[in-house]
């Protein structure tokens, strides 16, 4: 028998597939993955793939050694950093929430961005080497890349970086901790997590091997990225 489904205002979004309702679009998009197979959230870290977003920030927690907070309004388990934007729900009547991942947004059109990434829209282009984004922050961070500007400068040793996130990592060499060293290859790293990083790279097979200097890459948008390196060195 024909498995139909009552069709309602609320449900008007349809999969051709199988017939399944939802109450918006991108649910019907994020529900077609199961029927294509597709994965389009892949882990920088492990390149391990997943059908949703939410999957996939559920399994970066392995890498990065955190743990799920329960939200005690809601019930709704987060990373701690996820779980103070969710909190935001709960404070602001008018904050939107993001229904695949649970961020939520104070600003309508940070949320109607960040909507677009998962419909894997990327509508900020770099108006230098064409590379596109789903947001204008991240557009902004990577013509850095071009600009060869590093506003974030250490404190202590005053090296300077173009991410936060960089100088973040950097600072931990300043820590008295005992280094984390790998048993592979003998490198150093200063946190658990850098180390569980580098070791998955002696596991992965590095098949994108860039023709200028024969350094390889475990996925195509990395060694494309690597080679925007190369474009910007004077000509010899």
């Amino acid at each position: 028998m024909e498995n139909k489904q009552f069709v309602t205002k609320r449900h008007s979004h349809i999969c051709e597939i199988c017939g399944k309702a939802f109450s918006r679009k991108h649910h019907v998009t994020r529900h077609k993955v199961v029927h294509t197979g597709e994965r389009p959230y892949n882990c920088e870290i492990c390149g391990t793939a997943f059908f949703t977003n939410s999957h996939l920030n559920r399994h970066k927690l392995i890498h990065t050694g955190d743990k799920l907070y329960s939200c005690n309004i809601c019930g709704k388990e987060f990373s701690k950093s996820s779980l103070d934007r969710h909190k935001i729900l709960h404070t602001y009547r008018n904050a939107a929430s993001c229904e695949i991942c649970g961020k939520a947004f104070l600003r309508k059109s940070r949320f109607e961005n960040h909507m677009l990434s998962h419909l894997g829209v990327k509508p900020f282009q770099c108006n230098i080497c064409g590379w596109t984004f789903t947001e204008k922050n991240h557009l902004t961070r990577h013509k850095l890349i071009h600009t060869g500007e590093k506003p974030y400068q250490c404190e202590i040793c005053e090296k300077s970086f173009s991410r936060k996130d960089k100088l973040n990592e950097h600072k931990l060499t300043h820590s008295t901790e005992p280094a984390f060293q790998c048993p592979i290859c003998d490198k150093t790293f200063s946190s658990r997590a850098s180390l569980t990083r580098h070791e998955i790279s002696h596991t992965i097979k590095k098949q994108y091997k860039c023709e200028t200097c024969n350094r390889a890459f475990s996925r195509k948008e990395k060694l494309n990225k690597h080679k925007l390196k190369h474009s910007m060195e004077p000509a010899s």
